[in-house]
């Protein structure tokens, strides 16, 4: 018999990003900007998988791809004395999420008692958490044009799955799943494996 248990390709990124001006004094001719940003890009591939089963039965696994972002980004004027032309106070958070499962392929012949095959799923997945903030606080502004205070958050995010079957010339062949599906602001935990194991009946 032959098994693998699974095939699993995963980012996992957290931290901040924080640009700031606390306790200070600031005296500009021009403009004064306070820009946090991130801009995080992530790719996970589960690459393609292919064999070729000599033996009596075929036991898969699962086979997956996952992005697991957590950041925080963070503007902030506090408790300055601050004088300028203008004022940005700017929190951006532009991130890129791409998790691809390509299809597993077993094939097997020429045996003389019938094949079995078992095949688990595939499941592409990303979450994205944290926070975008622009704060400003308990300070003394004197600006002669305009005060912009911005938090923006914009993502791509991407799964794509491919379901594959094993085959036998004897028959015996077991299907599974596929599943993809992106999660924003909620924290999944381990619901990519319970997933499975509700579906498939594992424990």
């Amino acid at each position: 018999s032959q098994s693998a248990t699974a095939k699993v390709a995963r980012n996992s990124s957290d931290g901040t990003v924080t640009a700031s001006l606390q306790h200070v004094k600031v005296i500009a001719s021009g403009d004064v900007s306070v820009v946090a940003m991130d801009a995080t890009r992530l790719w996970a591939t589960s690459s393609n998988f292919s064999a070729s089963a000599a033996q009596v039965s075929m036991d898969l696994g699962t086979f997956s791809a996952g992005n697991d972002v957590r950041r925080v980004v963070a503007a902030s004027v506090t408790d300055a004395t601050l004088s300028a032309g203008s004022l940005g106070v700017l929190a951006l958070s532009r991130g890129s999420l791409t998790a691809t499962v390509h299809s597993p392929n077993v094939y097997s012949s020429g045996l003389s008692t019938p094949a079995l095959g078992a095949f688990a799923g595939t499941v592409a997945w990303n979450q994205l958490l944290g926070s975008t903030k622009a704060l400003m606080d308990q300070g003394t502004l004197d600006v002669a044009g305009d005060i912009a205070l911005g938090a923006t958050q914009t993502a791509t995010l991407a799964t794509v799955t491919g379901a594959g079957t094993p085959t036998t010339d004897t028959g015996g062949a077991k299907g599974g799943v596929a599943l993809a599906f992106n999660a924003v602001g909620w924290n999944m935990g381990e619901i990519p494996k319970a997933t499975f194991g509700g579906l498939l009946g594992a424990d």
